[in-house]
């Protein structure tokens, strides 16, 4: 029986990808490096701010230089993280309907810690996640599953009793090296067919097919 539901945050339950863009752009351009348009953000989030760098930049880049585009990324999205950003359609509301029904909640991301926590608490700021998780130094990132086992331990739930939602091949891939269950949203940065090759367990296109697939199983199961 699932009692606990372990979210994504980028492109899952906020959508985040124009203000990561126009950070980035901002400190590439700042730097003499051309800017990417936002589509292409789409594959470059994921998998932690330094990957994310070094697929902004171009191949071969020094890590001297790598280190300096981070930490002028970093000071432009501390600036620029809220502009745009907002929770997908439909997610509000399904998590008050989680809360209601009992279910443990949370957020585990590749997004660095200290801004993981801030924008939970501006835009969850009701919501009592039983833990939250970014990238930190004292837990490999996604796709190991060190950080849904903490999750998990905070929760003091088994594997079985949990839903992994994200919308990546890294989200899927977390839940299976987790040995849990996993969601995969039509809504968030990546094309479907990226978590089906990644064998995730079930897929939905509106979050409301979420309850649906814990009250009748009704989502779309792609095993």
């Amino acid at each position: 029986m699932i009692k606990g539901i372990i979210f994504d945050l980028d492109g899952t339950l906020l959508d985040t990808l124009e203000d990561i863009a126009d950070s980035a752009n901002e400190s590439l351009m700042s730097l003499g490096f051309d800017p990417h348009p936002l589509d292409e953000y789409r594959f470059f989030v994921g998998n932690g701010v330094e990957n994310l760098v070094k697929m902004m930049l171009p191949k071969d880049t020094q890590q001297q230089t790598v280190d300096q585009v981070i930490a002028v990324f970093q000071q432009a999205y501390n600036r620029n993280y809220a502009n745009k950003c907002q929770p997908y359609p439909g997610i509000m509301s399904l998590i008050d309907e989680l809360i209601q029904r009992g279910y443990k909640l949370g957020v585990c991301s590749n997004k660095p810690d200290a801004f993981t926590q801030v924008m939970v608490d501006l835009y969850f700021k009701n919501v009592d996640f039983v833990a939250v998780s970014g990238e930190r130094k004292d837990l490999p990132r996604k796709p190991n599953a060190a950080m849904v086992n903490y999750i998990l331990d905070k929760m003091k739930l088994g594997v079985d009793e949990c839903l992994f939602i994200g919308d990546s091949d890294v989200d899927v891939k977390t839940a299976n090296n987790a040995g849990c269950k996993s969601v995969g949203v039509e809504w968030g940065f990546r094309p479907i067919q990226e978590l089906i090759d990644a064998d995730v367990t079930y897929t939905v296109s509106h979050p409301k097919e979420i309850m649906d697939l814990l009250d009748n199983d009704m989502a779309k199961n792609v095993v």
